[in-house]
């Protein structure tokens, strides 16, 4: 499992609890997230590592992953720079390889490090354009109850 975007490594820790996952690389641009994220999985017992790395400039070349996870990372990649973005994250899937994404809807909050905005006929237009053959875009509403 590639997660792209990992920060501090939450998902990523995460997802190294799942039984099916033998190995898991994280990337972000910021070390100082990337360090807390090394410290966090000092006793994690599955292969790992983390790599400094800007995926709208580079992909991690010699590797290939079963799984690709962005959560909460595209909306900070500018325009101009979300096609070479995706094109990094696909090249590093195998074939028949998956990629899942999370991302807030639209403007569903405020946050001045958001610098696009996505609806699921905006992210359908942008994932096709790189190659991906089959995709599916859910929008996911979450409502509280009055109790």
């Amino acid at each position: 499992v590639l997660d792209v975007g990992c920060n501090h490594g939450a998902t990523t820790y995460w997802l190294s609890k799942n039984k099916n996952v033998t190995h898991i690389t994280g990337t972000d641009i910021n070390q100082e997230a990337l360090d807390i994220a090394i410290k966090s999985f000092q006793t994690c017992p599955i292969q790992h590592e983390f790599v400094k790395l800007d995926f709208t400039k580079y992909n991690i070349s010699d590797k290939l992953f079963d799984t690709v996870i962005c959560f909460h990372t595209l909306e900070h990649i500018y325009e101009e720079d979300v096609s070479h973005f995706l094109k990094n994250i696909f090249d590093n899937l195998k074939s028949n390889g998956h990629f899942i994404i999370s991302i807030p809807y639209d403007r569903a909050y405020d946050d001045i490090h958001h610098v696009e905005f996505y609806t699921e006929k905006k992210l359908s237009e942008v994932i096709k354009t790189i190659g991906f053959l089959k995709y599916y875009v859910l929008k996911m509403i979450h409502e509280k109850k009055k109790i």
